[in-house]
């Protein structure tokens, strides 16, 4: 059985060595947080030691693609020659194929934690990265597998992923799949989401394609420091967007969910959070991180909806450089 255990702060060797005496297998295992993954059949010894503050199973995830597709205008990044040199951007999702002539010079590192290898068997890794880079063509990526070839997420993979990341120089780390559970951003992931962020890493994450209802944004949308990112088509938010609680304020931003490459027509916050990682890695090189995340909240246009559906808006590249 794949663990998750929670400790209050990073562990320790010994501990790991605890741990191993009683058939842990190590997973992951985080510098920055207090948090391990282990595989283990008898979990009965976890109990024996005080160090672990609490376990729980390693949950499987989805990937958040919805269906059909529509292009996204940046024309404003691309004529102020914003492109995203010298950012680096982690496509946490299925893989990348480094075959595609527009992503094989742009991908500069790559990690698989599914245990299958870094090709992009679902393709839905290289829709994302083939997103962020028609925005950001200059911005370099990491290929960082946690998505399997039938579309499966393991909480683990998505731990590893991102620290992994961090520690391979990502400015922005992309993650197109989510956790359905209930959560005020509290659970585990959510929290080492907060973490990562501040270490310097921004991390943009699907809202969730389980709307209309509120209360629907999966983990880790529902972390505090987390740029959450929900869907638009033809200017109105989508039935299938996550909404945040009423007391919520999530998603941060919205963005066009809908794109057409040729014969296929894909939809979802797989696509619009993506959107949102190529704006932001196109702005990141002029700009300071943190002054353009704070022109988020007067940078996109209102729609109309309420804040728990739409969040600050849809984002508007023109807008945020007109705040900038």
């Amino acid at each position: 059985m794949r663990l998750i255990a929670k400790l209050q702060v990073p562990i320790t060797g010994i501990q790991i060595r605890h741990l191993q005496t009683v058939g842990a297998k190590l997973l992951f295992r985080s510098a920055y947080a207090g948090v391990v993954g282990f595989d283990m059949e008898d979990v009965s010894p976890l109990n024996q030691f005080d160090f672990i503050l609490g376990w729980r199973p390693s949950q499987k995830g989805q990937v958040l693609l919805h269906s059909a597709l529509q292009a996204v205008d940046v024309l404003a990044l691309h004529e102020g020659g914003l492109t995203g040199a010298g950012i680096w951007v982690s496509v946490i999702d299925s893989g990348i194929i480094t075959s595609d002539p527009a992503l094989g010079s742009v991908v500069v590192a790559r990690m698989d934690f599914t245990g299958e290898g870094a090709y992009d068997y679902a393709l839905h890794g290289t829709l994302v990265a083939k997103i962020i880079n028609a925005i950001a063509s200059d911005a370099s990526l990491l290929n960082a597998k946690a998505v399997d070839r039938y579309g499966d997420v393991d909480e683990i993979a998505v731990f590893q992923a991102l620290e992994w990341s961090l520690d391979n120089g990502a400015d922005i780390a992309n993650l197109s799949l989510g956790f359905q559970r209930e959560c005020h951003g509290d659970c585990w992931l959510c929290q080492f989401v907060d973490t990562l962020v501040e270490q310097g890493m921004t991390v943009v994450a699907a809202a969730g394609n389980w709307g209309p209802s509120d209360g629907t944004i999966s983990c880790p949308g529902n972390a505090a420091r987390a740029v959450t990112v929900g869907a638009t088509e033809a200017g109105a938010i989508t039935p299938y967007s996550s909404r945040g609680r009423a007391d919520q304020e999530k998603p941060d931003v919205v963005a066009p969910g809908t794109i057409e490459v040729g014969r296929f027509h894909l939809s979802g916050t797989s696509i619009a959070a993506p959107m949102v990682s190529g704006i932001l890695a196109s702005l990141y090189g002029p700009y300071e991180r943190q002054k353009v995340l704070g022109s988020l909240s007067t940078g996109c246009a209102d729609l109309g909806f309420s804040r728990n559906q739409q969040g600050y808006g849809q984002i508007d590249a023109h807008k945020i450089l007109e705040v900038l």
